[in-house]
């Protein structure tokens, strides 16, 4: 959902718990898709409570 609004030019910020974006042990994907995000100018903040 993030990428969609992303892409509409609006500013973004995905809000995460977990220390990770995907709250799974796959942290190559996690960091692979944030870096994905970051470059589209989406805010990513993780340990957020």
């Amino acid at each position: 959902m993030a990428n969609i609004f992303a892409s509409l030019n609006t500013d973004v910020t995905v809000i995460e718990l977990s220390d990770n974006l995907i709250p799974t042990d796959d942290v190559e994907a996690s960091n692979t898709l944030l870096k994905v995000f970051q470059k589209k100018g989406i805010t990513i903040l993780t340990k957020h409570r």
